[in-house]
């Protein structure tokens, strides 16, 4: 059987889909077509494991995989298959995506997650050190998963002896980041999964870095406010999540609850906590 999976929305979600890509890459060949994406280097992630194609002639596959945001694309051929999207927020999103893998006939465990690596030109030396991935994705939507403890945190790591790299964004550049080795918008995001894999521990909030980290079977301590551990804690056998004991969290899936909090109290959650983590 050939089959098509389309993904799409950020690099986590993309992660979180990667189960299903495997899952039916084991009943043939398979190629994958990126709907939308919050990059346009996110076919890096599949590098040396998955084929992807621009622009796929529906017609030239068995089956086509739907996941959570692919939007739909190709819907009405009859040989698509579509996750059960009501399932989403109550249950972890690859498990969501995987819904369309068993009704192509896929039998068997979910696979483990998969990411590929570009090794950068630049940048890489032979010492340990532990990645801080702030980001918080981009636009005010987004913004209430700002943690406001990273230079602490950050201080602490260094009186650890422990020696820190800022993988982010260059829009996510802060003051307090001069004096620390940055890679802000200068690496691909195939050389930042590589970077990722090369790291003692990586440290992030739920975003695409964390995800990728996980899947890359790096120690991975991950701090959640507003959105849900259960949809979105990334995929791996060494994560650690962090989160505050509050009722109103979390607020993901609740749109009306979401748009009403201004103060963003779940991310209130202490540099000694995170630290004690890691």
């Amino acid at each position: 059987m050939k089959s098509l999976v389309a993904v799409g929305a950020g690099y986590g979600n993309i992660v979180m889909a990667t189960p299903t890509i495997r899952a039916m890459q084991s009943m043939g060949a398979t190629d994958v077509t990126i709907c939308k994406t919050s990059g346009p280097d996110a076919h890096e992630l599949f590098a040396d494991w998955a084929n992807v194609v621009k622009m796929p002639e529906p017609s030239h596959y068995d089956a086509i995989i739907q996941t959570v945001w692919s939007d739909g694309h190709w819907g009405a051929q009859r040989n698509t298959y579509a996750p059960d999207r009501a399932l989403n927020g109550t249950v972890h999103e690859s498990l969501v995506n995987m819904t369309a893998a068993y009704g192509a006939g896929f039998v068997g465990d979910v696979p483990e997650p998969m990411v590929g690596t570009i090794r950068p030109e630049q940048f890489l030396d032979d010492e340990p050190f532990v990645a801080i991935c702030p980001g918080c994705g981009g636009g005010l939507f987004w913004e209430r998963k700002r943690w406001g403890g990273w230079e602490s945190l950050c201080a602490g790591l260094e009186a650890r002896g422990e020696r820190v790299i800022i993988l982010a964004r260059a829009e996510d550049f802060a003051p307090w980041m001069n004096g620390y080795r940055m890679a802000l918008g200068t690496l691909s995001i195939g050389e930042v999964a590589f970077v990722l894999g090369e790291a003692k521990c990586v440290v992030g909030i739920d975003n695409g870095l964390a995800h990728i980290a996980a899947a890359l079977r790096k120690r991975t301590t991950v701090i959640f406010g507003a959105t849900s551990e259960i949809k979105n804690r990334p995929i791996g056998g060494n994560v650690t999540v962090i989160a505050a004991n509050i009722e109103c969290r979390p607020c993901q899936m609740d749109r009306g609850k979401w748009d009403a909090c201004k103060d963003w109290r779940c991310m209130e959650i202490s540099v000694e906590m995170v630290l004690g983590a890691i």
